[in-house]
């Protein structure tokens, strides 16, 4: 898995972060924490899976202290570089394996662990069990935990197959089972979760705080979605019902309990 998101650490930012669709949904997740974390007190922060830095960038911009990690060496560069041009003091970023946070050591306990866009997808059910005992060592009392995920259903997606006669992909999430997926050209191992599923793989050492979606177009539209603004649109009003569980992706904030 490392090589492979190594791959697309140099095009990730154009393909996701800057685009029109990655922006919204990102906006979506940045609105909540601001909302619900980040405006009270200084957090110490824990992020998994940061990609290219942009979560990092903006939690440390406002004054919180960040140790980011994410398990390719590539991602970790590009974080790295990003941090350093803006010239923020406040970051770590670190290279780790989400399944060795178990065994790692940090100088303190964290307010909050944050994982975006289904970063934890490239988990099992038993490596997500294994990773609620760990987040909760990590944790102060009363710490959050917030990560978002891909469910197993997304209707924009389902529709978009409908339309393409592509019957088999219809329902493509929806199984117990890893999909390979494509990750510029590399077949990357991923699990869909409902909000049901995962919010019961961490319910033995969290309470479960909120639950909303964060977009239903996935990042494959951002063409469709540039000649159809409607799809915006329709996306924000899909938000406003709070469908989470066929969305592109949902946010899920937990409490230890």
């Amino acid at each position: 898995m490392n090589a492979s998101f190594d791959i697309a650490a140099t095009t990730y930012d154009a393909t996701f972060t800057n685009s029109t669709i990655g922006r919204l949904q990102r906006d979506r997740v940045w609105t909540y924490l601001e909302a619900h974390l980040l405006k009270d007190k200084p957090l110490k922060i824990l992020e998994l899976n940061c990609g290219t830095g942009e979560d990092a960038l903006f939690l440390s911009i406002k004054g919180h202290e960040v140790i980011a990690t994410d398990i390719a060496f590539e991602m970790v560069s590009c974080s790295k570089e990003k941090l350093a041009t803006a010239d923020v003091k406040n970051v770590e970023v670190l290279q780790l394996d989400v399944k060795r946070l178990k065994d790692k050591k940090f100088p303190h306990q964290f307010d909050l662990i944050f994982s975006n866009f289904g970063g934890l997808n490239c988990l099992s059910k038993d490596d997500l069990v294994k990773l609620n005992n760990a987040v909760k060592k990590h944790l102060k009392p009363k710490g959050r935990f917030i990560s978002v995920i891909m469910p197993s259903f997304c209707i924009m997606e389902s529709l978009y197959f409908l339309a393409k006669l592509e019957w088999k992909s219809i329902f493509r999430r929806n199984t117990k089972d890893a999909l390979n997926v494509n990750v510029e050209g590399e077949a990357i191992k991923t699990w869909y979760y409902s909000p049901r599923q995962y919010k019961n793989v961490f319910s033995s050492n969290f309470s479960t705080i909120n639950i909303q979606p964060i977009g239903f177009l996935p990042s494959y539209f951002e063409q469709l979605a540039k000649k159809n603004p409607s799809l915006l649109n329709l996306d924000q009003l899909l938000g406003r019902l709070n469908f989470s569980s066929i969305s592109d992706h949902f946010l899920i904030d937990f409490e230890v309990k």
